[in-house]
C-alpha cells in the first residue's frame, strides 16, 4: 500500500479526499493536462491523438498520487478541457472520459492496492481502459454509436509505447530525486 514521504519515499504518495493536498495536486495536474495537448495539437492536428498526451498525466497522477488523485485529474481534465479549447471533440468526448478516467483509477490501484510496477500497472491500465470505455460506450449508444477501438488503437500505438516506456522511467526518476533530496537533507 502507498506511503506518505515521511515514512517511505515510494510512490504513490496515497492522499485521501478530506485532504486539502489532494486538490492541490490535481489542480495542478489538470491545468498542466489541458495545456499540453493543447500544445500538442498546434505542432500537427494528429500529434494529439497519436501521442495521447492527456493520457500520460492522468495515468502519472494516479501513479504517483493513488487511485484518487487518476480518478479526480480523469474526470475533471477532459470537461475542463472541452470547455476552455473544445479538445476532445463532443463526439468523442465520451471515450475520452471514460478512457481517462479507468487510467487514472486503475494505474492508482494497481499501485496502491497491488503493489504491482510501474510497467505493469501502466500496461494493465491501458490494456483495461482500452476493453471498458469500448464495452460502455456500446452499452450506451449500441452498435450505431460512435464506438472506434480499433481506429483509436491503430492511431494511438505510438502514444500507448510512450507510456508504457516513458511513465515508469519518469517515476522512477522522481523516486530517484526525492530519495536523493530526502537524504541530503535529513528526512530519511
Amino acid at each position: 500500500m502507498g506511503q506518505t514521504l515521511s515514512h517511505s519515499l515510494t510512490f504513490p504518495y496515497v492522499v485521501p479526499f478530506t485532504n486539502a493536498r489532494l486538490y492541490a495536486f490535481v489542480a495542478c495536474f489538470v491545468t498542466a493536462d489541458v495545456a499540453i495537448p493543447l500544445f500538442v495539437h498546434w505542432i500537427h492536428p494528429q500529434a494529439g491523438p497519436t501521442v495521447q498526451p492527456m493520457y500520460f498525466l492522468i495515468i502519472l497522477a494516479g501513479l504517483l498520487l493513488g487511485w484518487r488523485a487518476g480518478l479526480l485529474v480523469g474526470v475533471a481534465t477532459p470537461l475542463v478541457s472541452f470547455v476552455i479549447s473544445g479538445m476532445p471533440e463532443l463526439s468523442i468526448l465520451p471515450r475520452i472520459f471514460i478512457e481517462g478516467v479507468c487510467y487514472g483509477v486503475i494505474a492508482g490501484v494497481m499501485r496502491e492496492r497491488y503493489n504491482l510496477n510501474t510497467v505493469a500497472s501502466v500496461a494493465v491500465a491501458v490494456i483495461v481502459g482500452r476493453m471498458v470505455a469500448p464495452a460502455v460506450l456500446l452499452f450506451i449508444y449500441g452498435f450505431d454509436g460512435p464506438v472506434l477501438l480499433w481506429d483509436a488503437v491503430m492511431l494511438g500505438w505510438p502514444g500507448i509505447i510512450l507510456q508504457v516506456t516513458l511513465l515508469p522511467l519518469i517515476l522512477h526518476l522522481l523516486e530517484y530525486i526525492l530519495s536523493t533530496r530526502s537524504k541530503h537533507n535529513g528526512i530519511v
